[in-house]
């Protein structure tokens, strides 16, 4: 055999080596990829959801924050459950929400007539709806899985970004967990763990700059958020805040320094429900 000959032959072999190693590592990065994808369905990743979410949504080209007039807010009641007292219902400045809003509502429980009523009469391009303490089945069921302007994360909304304890009432008529350890008519141990992020961690994984209303149910959490968050920099100038200091033995104490910090950095007491002081309406009137 030549010398050419045995050349031409090593040639060959070496390039249907080559062929063969390409090819199944071309099968192996597919398999790959299949299992990732798997895996991450599997899991339910919220991380996952809030990515995929942000691609459904025209994104927000960066803006100054909104100011409006002391005064100006006009309250109209969107969502409840009628045969139930109106259950789910919130009040919100109707007349300064814009054509098509987005609204980021954290806190779902067992009721969605609010993020089903903004879609439905404001035309909400989305609603992003977050709650680390139901999944996504659960959420299809409440909602009907038609309106594909809600889209649901099981991520919630917390002073840091931090894998937290939810606990259980004693109380099987009581759905919603806590994230405050210790609570009176909580079960001592954890029900669940789930990851929570800041609001302004949350809009930047969305890529959105500016969110045109919030609205915060977080059964207690809002009080480590509000007390430590620089409300000056919510990516919001509307926000619904529902208070729990009937949870805590110092909640009202709680409940005036988050109104003292919100008007230190520029926002103003919209609307107070009533007596129990729970409801709550912050809007930005100044920068």
């Amino acid at each position: 055999m030549s010398l050419l000959t045995l050349s031409i032959i090593r040639c060959h072999h070496w390039r249907s080596m080559s062929g063969i190693l390409a090819y199944r590592f071309v099968l192996i990065l597919l398999a790959s990829m299949l299992f990732l994808d798997r895996f991450f369905d599997h899991c339910q990743l919220p991380l996952r959801g809030a990515l995929v979410q942000q691609d459904k949504v025209q994104q927000d080209k960066p803006q100054k924050p909104v100011v409006y007039e002391r005064g100006s807010c006009q309250v109209g009641t969107v969502g409840g459950n009628p045969s139930n007292h109106n259950y789910g219902a919130w009040g919100v400045c109707t007349n300064l929400l814009p054509p098509d809003p987005l609204v980021y509502s954290f806190g779902i429980g067992v009721d969605v007539s609010f993020d089903v009523a903004i879609v439905r009469d404001f035309g909400a391009r989305a609603v992003f709806c977050y709650d680390p303490t139901i999944d996504k089945e659960y959420f299809a069921k409440i909602s009907n899985g038609k309106d594909k302007n809600l889209l649901f994360s099981q991520l919630g909304a917390g002073a840091s970004n931090d894998v937290i304890h939810f606990y259980k009432s004693k109380d099987p008529r009581i759905q919603s967990l806590v994230s405050t350890p210790g609570l009176s008519g909580y079960n001592i141990e954890p029900y669940l763990t789930a990851p929570v992020h800041e609001i302004s961690s949350i809009a930047a994984i969305n890529k959105h700059s500016w969110v045109d209303l919030i609205k915060l149910d977080i059964e207690g959490a809002e009080f480590d958020l509000l007390l430590q968050a620089d409300l000056r920099l919510l990516p919001t100038s509307h926000i619904l805040v529902e208070f729990h200091a009937r949870m805590f033995e110092e909640g009202w104490d709680k409940q005036s320094q988050v109104y003292e910090r919100f008007f230190a950095a520029g926002w103003e007491l919209a609307y107070e429900q009533p007596k129990k002081k729970e409801e709550t309406i912050f809007i930005r009137v100044t920068e």
